[in-house]
Formats: C-alpha cells, structure tokens, sequence
C-alpha cells in the first residue's frame, strides 16, 4: 500500500498505485526485510521518492503516481541505513543477503553512492516557486523622454504573482501589464535593478 500524508490538512490518502516491490522475504516470512527510503529536494535532481529494497532501487514520481526501476545497488544486502545530501545516497552497512535459509547474516561495511536520475537537472515545480523570473524590458530605454508620457513594454518568462514600477524611489505602482507612464513633462528612465516580479 502506498500512502500519502498532506501536511497542510493532517490527512492521509492512497495513492492509486502501489509499490512494485514485497517487504517480505524467506520462508513464512522468516527473515523479513524493511524497505529503505529516500527523496530528492528539487533543487539538484527532480522529486522524487526512492526505495531501495535488497539490491533494488524503486523509483517513484508523485507527480504522475507512476515508479520505474532505478540502477542495482552493486552490494544484495538487507537492514543498510539511507542517508541522502545535496539529492545524493549513500547506502550505509547493513547485512549481506544469505542465499540460503540457514545461511549467516554478516555485517556489511559496505557505502555506496547512487546518483539519482536527472541529476544536475531541478526539477520544473521547484524552478516555478525559487527561481527568479527573467524580465525584458523594451520601452522605456536609458535615456530621456521629452514628452507628457512614456510606454512601459516588458515581457517574464514565467508566471508571476505580482508586477509593478517605481521612478526616483517613489512608492511602487501596481501593474496588470503593459502600461503608458503619463503626467510628466521630462522622463529620464535609469534601469537600476530588475528583481523577481518587479521592475524598478
């Protein structure tokens, strides 16, 4: 059963999809194992939930509720620790995966690097809400506008929550896009700074 909590309402759900892999193993469930578990912030590597089972690497994606197989661990081991940093494992010690019933459990020193897929690549929800919007600004220019207006023409390439202006450090004028500068004789327009949905 794959379970979901949302912290925003303390409720939990099923996800329609249930995860490809058995936490039980041997005979009569002699032996059982735990799944270990992991996830990617967004900020290097796309979001995702990663389970990691014996030797197995699960791969699942919330967005789309779908899981793929990720790299083998090169160790079959059981109990080992997850540890992720900067969106990368470390598959920590644990307890190598007799092949026989009776067989030993030894101790395993083992600690292994897995890099996630996509690595180097942020995922698109994360560069939506942390990355600064770009701002091209066509009119007005750095330069002076003799006349009782001027256009205000700019493009973002993202969506945005909030734009405006403000000329010579006056309290910031709302705008619902593009827009005509009115009520001055002379303009001088000095770009001094473009900053996340806001053009100053």
């Amino acid at each position: 059963m794959n379970l979901i909590y949302d912290p925003l309402t303390d409720t939990w759900s099923q996800a329609p999809s249930n995860p490809p892999y058995n936490g039980v193993d041997g005979l009569m469930g002699y032996g059982g194992f735990e799944a270990a578990e992991g996830t990617t912030t967004g900020i290097s590597a796309p979001e995702r939930i990663y389970v990691f089972f014996e030797n197995q690497t699960y791969v699942y994606d919330p967005a789309n509720d779908t899981w793929a197989l990720g790299a083998a661990m090169p160790t079959d081991r059981v109990d080992y620790g997850v540890a992720v940093i900067n969106d990368t494992f470390y598959i920590i010690g644990g307890s190598n995966n007799p092949e026989g019933f009776f067989d030993l459990y030894a101790p395993s020193a083992a600690n292994e690097q897995y890099i996630p897929i996509g690595y180097g690549m942020p995922d698109p929800s994360y560069v939506l809400e942390h990355v600064p919007p770009k701002i091209t600004l066509q009119s007005p220019l750095d330069q002076t506008y003799n006349g009782s207006s001027v256009s205000l023409v700019f493009s973002v390439d993202k969506p945005i929550n909030w734009v405006g202006y403000s000329l010579d450090g006056k309290q910031n004028v709302t705008l619902a896009g593009n827009s005509t500068l009115t009520n001055s004789v002379a303009i001088n327009v000095t770009i001094a700074s473009l900053t996340s949905g806001c053009i100053v």
